[in-house]
């Protein structure tokens, strides 16, 4: 119990020390003069002035009030700020070594011809306005997988036009033949699974987007038609 009352006493007493300060900011503001000597051999004394008002005496008051709750409170949660500041750090060490740079970064750096394949199951037999937005989904999941594991050639794809070009494949056993074949050749890829809340099933595979250098591209999705 007396080991807490002297924490609290050393928090108060931080703050005080604060409101000295401010309230002889706050005099020098108002023009008082002769205001001096606030702490003494003997100890804290408090503020000696000659020509004080009732609303500057409130004024400061209220200052140094806040400014003894605001010290008292920066004391307790030091350490849980410490503490969450510390956290963060390691989110964002496991993130750094969780996600590391994809292969097709470095191929960014030597090659120009950058595009995007989507590859739509046909035998889904979706409409128009359903492929428009299972394409739309892949395209952003996507860039979304590149955006930090590999942005120069996110980039190299965007300054080449944000080249996509649409195909069709017959099933869906053909779509994962086809993104195996795509690690092997470590070319990102993402397939895009619907809801099923609209015309197709629940969970089905819709669209695949392939992004990486043409040339590689097309060893991929070259004996595909255009939808």
């Amino acid at each position: 119990m007396i080991t807490a009352n002297l924490k609290v006493y050393g928090r108060c007493e931080i703050g005080l020390a604060v409101w000295i300060e401010i309230a002889d900011l706050v005099a020098i503001a108002l023009r008082i003069q002769d205001i001096r000597n606030i702490i003494d051999d003997e100890g804290f004394q408090f503020l000696r002035s000659r020509r004080w008002n009732g609303c500057n005496v409130v004024g400061a008051f209220l200052v140094g009030a806040g400014c003894i709750v605001l010290g008292y409170l920066l004391g307790t949660q030091r350490h849980h700020l410490r503490r969450l500041f510390a956290a963060d750090e390691v989110i964002v060490d496991k993130r750094k070594k969780k996600d590391p740079l994809l292969e097709i970064e470095k191929l960014a750096e030597i090659l120009e011809d950058f595009k995007m394949v989507l590859v739509v199951r046909n035998d889904l037999k979706m409409g128009k306005g359903k492929i428009a937005a299972q394409c739309s989904h892949a395209t952003l999941g996507m860039y979304k997988k590149l955006l930090h594991r590999a942005p120069k050639a996110l980039n190299r794809w965007e300054m080449c036009g944000q080249v996509k070009v649409v195909l069709k494949i017959e099933s869906e056993e053909d779509m994962l033949v086809l993104q195996e074949r795509a690690k092997s050749l470590k070319l990102p890829n993402h397939i895009t699974i619907d809801a099923g809340r609209t015309q197709i099933a629940p969970n089905s595979r819709t669209v695949m987007a392939l992004l990486g250098p043409a040339d590689m591209v097309d060893d991929v999705t070259g004996s595909l038609k255009l939808l």
